[in-house]
Formats: C-alpha cells, sequence, structure tokens
C-alpha cells in the first residue's frame, strides 16, 4: 500500500517518506513520529490500525491532516479511508450461499481489527438472512494479543468456511488437507484481500480483491484537499473492490 501511496503522490508531484511506528513508542512512550517532530513533513497518511491511545496522541499533538488507511474507529471515521469490508465479506458468503452451501464458519479474531469486525459482521448479515445457524465451533479466533496467527479447526467441520483473509484461508486449507479431506471437493474456503503472502504457495482460493491502489488515490486526494482548504468537511470513504473466482469453492451442480 505504501508503494501505490509513493507513486501516486509522485505524479501529483509530491514528496513521500515513511516510517515505521514502534511498538513501544505505540503502546508505551506514546512519542509522536520523528518526521513530524523535525518538522519535515506536511501531512500524514497512517497505514494500518493503531492503538488508540496513540491516536489520541496524533490528534492532540499533530497540527497537520492526518489521514488513517485501511481501518478507522468512530474518533477518526471522517478522517479515513478503507475498503468494503462490510459488503464485501458479505458477498464472498452470499457466493457461497449460490452454489448451495449453508452450513459456514468463519475464522479471524472479531476484536482484533476493525476490519476483521467489519468482516465478520458482513458474514452475519448474510448468515441472517439465510437463517442460517452458526454453532459457536464453527466461530473460530485465529490470532493471540500479540497479533500471531494460528489456529485449530473442530472436528465436526461446516461445508465451507469464510476467512478474514488469504493468509488464513491458506493455512486452513493446509489444516483440511492434513485431515485428508479435498478442497473444495469436501469443505469450501474463501478469503479476502487476493493477496499472496511471500513463503507461501498460491492455493487458489477464491476471495475479495482489494483496491489498494484506488485506496492509496483516494488518501492522497482526502490529504491533499486538506492541505489546500484546512475547513472542507470530512467523509469517511469506503472503497469497494471485486471477487476474484478461483478454485477453492464447489461449484453448484446444475
Amino acid at each position: 500500500m505504501y508503494q501505490e501511496l509513493s507513486l501516486i503522490a509522485t505524479e501529483k508531484r509530491c514528496y513521500t517518506t515513511i516510517e515505521v511506528l514502534k511498538k513501544d513508542v505505540e503502546k508505551r512512550t506514546l512519542e509522536l513520529p520523528q518526521i513530524v517532530k523535525n518538522g519535515s513533513v506536511e501531512g500524514l497518511i497512517i497505514i494500518g490500525e493503531i492503538d488508540k491511545r496513540y491516536i489520541k496522541t496524533l490528534r492532540a499533538g499533530v497540527l497537520m491532516p492526518v489521514i488513517f488507511l485501511d481501518f478507522y474507529d468512530r474518533e477518526i471515521a471522517k478522517d479515513a479511508v478503507i475498503a468494503d469490508n462490510f459488503y464485501g465479506m458479505y458477498q464472498m458468503t452470499e457466493l457461497l450461499f449460490e452454489q448451495g452451501m449453508e452450513k459456514i464458519g468463519f475464522i479471524g479474531s472479531i476484536y482484533a481489527t476493525s476490519s476483521i469486525m467489519d468482516r465478520y459482521c458482513g458474514f452475519r448479515k448474510a448468515m441472517l438472512e439465510h437463517r442460517s445457524h452458526v454453532p459457536e465451533e464453527w466461530v473460530i479466533e485465529d490470532r493471540d494479543e500479540v497479533g500471531q496467527v494460528g489456529f485449530e479447526i473442530p472436528r465436526c467441520l461446516p461445508e465451507a468456511f469464510v476467512c478474514n483473509c488469504d493468509l488464513v484461508a491458506g493455512m486452513l486449507v493446509s489444516r483440511i488437507r492434513e485431515r485428508g479431506l479435498r478442497v473444495p471437493e469436501d469443505i469450501s474456503v474463501v478469503g479476502f484481500d487476493n493477496y499472496l503472502y511471500p513463503g507461501y504457495a498460491d492455493m487458489k482460493i477464491t476471495t475479495y480483491e482489494v483496491n489498494t491502489k484506488a485506496m492509496a488515490k483516494v488518501a492522497v486526494d482526502k490529504l491533499l484537499k486538506q492541505l489546500r482548504n484546512p475547513n472542507l468537511g470530512k467523509t469517511l470513504e469506503v472503497v469497494s473492490g471485486h471477487i476474484v473466482w478461483k478454485k477453492s469453492v464447489k461449484m453448484k451442480l446444475n
């Protein structure tokens, strides 16, 4: 996403630089970014979810436009640009129903990030509309308090799983195969992002592609508009993506 930002900013004759926020700064010392302290930038784009206390520190201590990219909460919603996590995952769940599946589980730590929460809510909307019950054991946590991804699947499995991201979907496919089952013949799997993680084989997972280029463009445009007019009205910007069909969903027989 930063690469997309950098390319778009260059096209608009802007200079970009990146500073990685260290965990101890975000969680403990709450120091402002060095690029803010030394006055080397006129605006900030924060990529990815950060601690709410640090958000409050930024809002109180930074006198320049700040745009939050790829996450939001109620305090910063009007300064944020996000993917359409809710309806994107709603579409992925509906895709499974269209192929004749009704017993569907979800993998993702719902309270870990706003993105996973929104994706879970999109999943639940589809399940509720179809009056389809979701057993507790089919809603699976996928990460610990420090964000380390890992999970186990239950003995009794559904017809399909909706995964909060492609990394988790790929890990799930491996666990299913370890059980001696096949994807998609025995269990279908869908992911989110359409992103192939380094070191992981391409498992041809049907997924929802997040339009990172469009999100980056909206974020840069939003920041430039605020630089030109600080009194400009602010809105939450939601950028839609699209379904990418691959080979992890069992097709309904006509």
